[in-house]
């Protein structure tokens, strides 16, 4: 009764429809608010790959079961296009719920590995772009609806959507829907939560980026002082060497060498012992170096 009430609005759209399955490429006459599904296919079993993901291991050729693979296009309101994925696996290995993903970073990239482990486990599973493509934040400016889509949006949508087309293929509802993010995702979770509680029983936020201002500032910090000599600004070739020497410093700090620092509140790792001696090297840091790591 909680999801029904969630997408009322939308499920007056389907009182003339039986509560039966509807066949995979049926799904495309589907009549949603302000969101086309594009394309309804039978993937059968085997190697498939479904393109760029948002990473966390990338989107290779793996083998997949079987399972009915759902493209929608929502647009809200002016100004905002999202683009949805759900994956339904074959009605005998569904598991009656619904798993909703996240996204990383500023990323449009929908994350298919994720998808992919939930529809291993029989979860019927959904995720977007969050309302735009590519991984920087041009995509916002001048474009304050769109922000809102990665911001907050999105993934209600794509919730709905999901909840709608699990309807029609399998004939019900799911029993229990479930999100489940980190970082960007973890913040998508957070708002989930606080802005459309219905939409999941159960909700995973992992590692959160949820204090965007002070996250953003970091980063500025961050890039300012790796780049505060543009003539010779921190490459990133070299953070594999600082990397390497901080550990040898600090690893044993927390009484066990199994290269991990255990106690970084106790390193004293300084990282002038890599300054270059001469001209600069890729085993060595110049003085400007030194300092954008300290």
């Amino acid at each position: 009764m909680r999801l029904i009430g969630t997408c009322l609005p939308l499920l007056f759209l389907f009182s003339g429809m039986p509560s039966l399955a509807a066949p995979c490429g049926d799904l495309t006459a589907l009549t949603i608010s302000a969101t086309a599904i594009t394309s309804a296919a039978t993937v059968p079993a085997g190697p498939f790959s479904p393109g760029a993901s948002s990473g966390r291991g990338g989107s290779p050729l793996r083998l997949f079961p079987a399972f009915c693979r759902v493209l929608a296009v929502a647009k809200p309101v002016p100004d905002s296009e999202i683009r949805i994925e759900i994956w339904l696996p074959e009605s005998s290995a569904w598991n009656g719920k619904l798993l909703g993903t996240g996204n990383g970073g500023y990323s449009g990239a929908i994350g298919f590995n994720d998808m992919e482990r939930g529809l291993r486990l029989g979860y019927a599973v959904a995720g977007s772009n969050t309302g735009h493509e590519g991984g920087d934040l041009g995509f916002g400016t001048g474009h304050p609806e769109k922000i809102n889509d990665w911001a907050f949006r999105a993934v209600h949508v794509m919730t709905e959507t999901a909840v709608l087309v699990v309807r029609s293929y399998y004939g019900r509802l799911p029993a229990h829907s479930y999100f489940s993010g980190c970082s960007t995702g973890g913040q998508q979770a957070l708002t989930e939560a606080q802005r459309f509680p219905r939409d999941y029983d159960g909700i995973l936020a992992g590692d959160p980026g949820n204090n965007r201002v002070r996250l953003n500032i970091g980063f500025l910090w961050s890039w300012l002082a790796a780049h505060a000599d543009a003539s010779a600004p921190l490459p990133a070739s070299k953070l594999a060497l600082i990397n390497k020497a901080a550990i040898a410093a600090c690893d044993a700090a927390d009484g066990v060498k199994d290269g991990m620092i255990g106690e970084p509140l106790s390193c004293k790792f300084d990282p002038a012992v890599l300054q270059c001696s001469g001209e600069d090297h890729a085993d060595c840091l110049t003085t400007s170096q030194v300092a954008a790591v300290c």
